[in-house]
Order: C-alpha cells, then sequence, then structure tokens
C-alpha cells in the first residue's frame, strides 16, 4: 500500500476538518442547546437540516440514483446505531466521560474494517501509531471505559458503527459525493420520526438555531470525512482522528491536568509524524 503524497496531504487536511466539524457539533452547537431536548428529536432534526442542505447544494443533480441502493442504506442505519450506543451506555450507568473513553476504540476497528472491506491491511508502525493515539485520547479525557459490560457494549456499539461507516464510506469511492450524503441521512430521518410525537418539544428560536448548526455542521463534517476516505486508504487517516479529543481542552475552564497535557502531546506527535512516516517511505519507494 504505496499512498500517493498529495492525495496522502489531502487526506490528513479532509480528516482534520472533519474532527473540527465534529468538535463543533458536540462542543459549541451541542453546548448551546438550554432546553431539556430528547436525544433521539436533536439527532433527528440534525438529519432533516442534512436533507435539506443536500436538497439545496446538490438540486441540479439526481442526488437519489445509486448503484449500490441497499449498501448505502445499511450504511445509512449506522448513522442512527451510533448515537443510540450512546445512548444506551449513559442509560446502562456509564458516565459521558467513560461513554467516550469506550469510544476510543474506533481507530482499531477503522482499521479492522478497512482490511476486512476495503482489502487494505494496516503497516505494523500504523497499528502501533492508533494504538498510542487511542490511549492518548482516553488519557485526555481522565476517564477510563466502564467495567460493566452493558455500559462497555454501548460504547463499542457507537464505536463499531462509526468505524464501519468510515470503511463503508471507502467502498463508496466510485458513487457520486451527493448520493452518499443522501443516503446518509435518509434512514435515521425516516425511522425516528415515528417517536417523535411521543418526544417532540417545540424549541425557542435560540435553540432551534442551535440545531440548525448542529445539522449543518454536521452536514459538512460528512462531507469532509468523504473526500478524506476518497483521498487515502483508511489506514493513513486513522491516526489523526483522536485530535479530535483535543480540541475541548482549548476551551476547557482552568488549566489541563498533566494526563490530558500529555495525553494532547502525544496525539498532536502522531498526527505529526505520520506524514511524515508516510513522506519518507514514499520517497524510499520511487
Amino acid at each position: 500500500m504505496r499512498p500517493h503524497s498529495e492525495s496522502n496531504r489531502a487526506a490528513i487536511a479532509f480528516m482534520f476538518l472533519f474532527t473540527v466539524g465534529w468538535f463543533v457539533v458536540e462542543n459549541v452547537f451541542g453546548h448551546r442547546i438550554r432546553q431539556p431536548i430528547n436525544l433521539l428529536q436533536i439527532v433527528w432534526c440534525r438529519y432533516l437540516v442534512h436533507i435539506i442542505v443536500v436538497l439545496l447544494v446538490f438540486r441540479r443533480q439526481r442526488f437519489w440514483r445509486t448503484g449500490r441502493p441497499i449498501y448505502q442504506l445499511s450504511r445509512s442505519v449506522l448513522m442512527l446505531t451510533m448515537p443510540l450506543g450512546f445512548v444506551a451506555a449513559l442509560l446502562a450507568g456509564a458516565s459521558g466521560g467513560q461513554a467516550w473513553a469506550g469510544f476510543w476504540v474506533a481507530p482499531a476497528l477503522m482499521l479492522i474494517f478497512g482490511w476486512l472491506i476495503n482489502h487494505e491491511p494496516p503497516r505494523p508502525v500504523i497499528i502501533i501509531l492508533v494504538c498510542i493515539s487511542s490511549i492518548a485520547a482516553i488519557a485526555v479525557i481522565g476517564s477510563f471505559p466502564s467495567r460493566e459490560v452493558l455500559p462497555l457494549t454501548g460504547s463499542i456499539i457507537m464505536a463499531a458503527s462509526f468505524a464501519a461507516y468510515v470503511a463503508m464510506t471507502r467502498s463508496l469511492q466510485s458513487e457520486p459525493i451527493a448520493a452518499n450524503l443522501f443516503y446518509t441521512g435518509l434512514v435515521p430521518f425516516i425511522l425516528l420520526a415515528p417517536a417523535m410525537p411521543f418526544v417532540w418539544i417545540i424549541p425557542d428560536l435560540h435553540n432551534a438555531l442551535a440545531i440548525i448548526g448542529i445539522g449543518v455542521t454536521g452536514f459538512v463534517s460528512l462531507y469532509f470525512l468523504d473526500l478524506a476516505t476518497g483521498a487515502s486508504p483508511i489506514a493513513f487517516t486513522a491516526p489523526i482522528l483522536p485530535v479530535l479529543a483535543v480540541f475541548p481542552l482549548l476551551t476547557a475552564d482552568g488549566f489541563p491536568m498533566w494526563n490530558a497535557l500529555f495525553g494532547a502531546g502525544a496525539i498532536i506527535a502522531v498526527a505529526v509524524f505520520c506524514p511524515m512516516s508516510w513522506n519518507r517511505k514514499t520517497s524510499a519507494n520511487s
């Protein structure tokens, strides 16, 4: 597996922008919601906005046309099981920190699914870097995954859903990006719609704007993820994902604890070392 340096750099940039978008969804707009709005309503509204953005951005294209409809719909299910896994972990007794700590098995699962689905085995150095980066992300959070079976299962469902989504997106390179993004939001929107009359709370203007911000930013971040998976094998972007854990330190109150600083330093070091090692490998093979 010998990546081209230009597409490699593009994949790094796109994955980084994806993590920025995810941070904005969770820690900027997500924290702006003041009403006690059910998470199912937030997820449904997010994908409603997502589909509306697809209609506006790709209105001149037949974004619903795909050569792999069953595969697209199966991948879309993962965008529903991912938040449901997080909710399940919380309902089973995990704290938010424990649920997110369990999620950081996702980069390793990305390597596994990338190998199984796309037949792109990672180099040993990438496996080591992913493990270092994932452990560092847990250090930044400052909480270990729950030891209880049910909360841990919820976190693993969340991580596995995301990792499988990334690998399946990589295998849809021949599909139009408009179709990929349209089908991403379709299943969560349809399957959650029947629950809305039971959980719906009319948001005020402030919260409505926050939810719209979640939907628009979520669309943009998934667009960058689609570009990242198309530009380079998953093994070369998986070590970049834990950068997501560093961003909350920038907005935290007070000085971060030593474990968070150590973890953030390790994540940044891995993110910097990865492209340098790829470039050296590419130069040696040329």
